[in-house]
């Protein structure tokens, strides 16, 4: 797992996360740490498709889908990302709080009901199709301007740019 750190060290990741990432034996503290701050891994393009696609095997373990091109059908699924070309489909229901990040040339599908929120990162080429009923709410923040959406009930569009 050198090379990712080698990556964030090159794309500026802060001394004190490098040092976590120094100290991780295995993916999932990478993982939480992507997640966690999908602010800088999305400005930084971090990590990078070579590398989410060689420690793909193990990030889906922990939510993270690379180059799933088969539709995969996720329920209440707290928070996933679908990187590279990947397919997908959530419904989110109750009061689930759930997060997705769709990167590069993925597509998902989420419908939203009951209480639930969903928070979406699209960025890259990424396409979102989203529905929320009853109460539910999808917020989809597009960091644009190649990504690809359609909404409806209760989803909206927050703009995003990077910084």
């Amino acid at each position: 797992m050198k090379d990712i750190i080698e990556s964030a060290q090159k794309k500026g990741i802060c001394q004190e996360f490098l040092d976590e990432m120094k100290k991780a034996k295995t993916i999932k503290p990478f993982v939480r740490m992507f997640f966690d701050h999908d602010d800088w891994s999305g400005e930084h393009d971090f990590p990078e498709l070579d590398i989410a696609r060689k420690y793909r095997a193990k990030a889906i373990n922990y939510g993270i889908f690379v180059d799933i091109e088969e539709n995969i059908d996720f329920l209440n699924v707290g928070e996933i990302a679908l990187l590279g070309k990947s397919k997908g489909k959530i419904l989110s229901f109750g009061h689930d709080v759930t997060k997705v990040i769709v990167r590069h040339d993925s597509e998902i599908q989420i419908k939203a009901v009951g209480n639930s929120i969903v928070y979406v990162n699209l960025i890259d080429n990424a396409k979102v199709d989203a529905i929320a009923e009853d109460n539910a709410q999808i917020f989809i923040y597009n960091y644009g301007p190649n990504t690809h959406y359609k909404l409806s009930g209760r989803a909206t569009e927050v703009k995003k740019t990077w910084g």
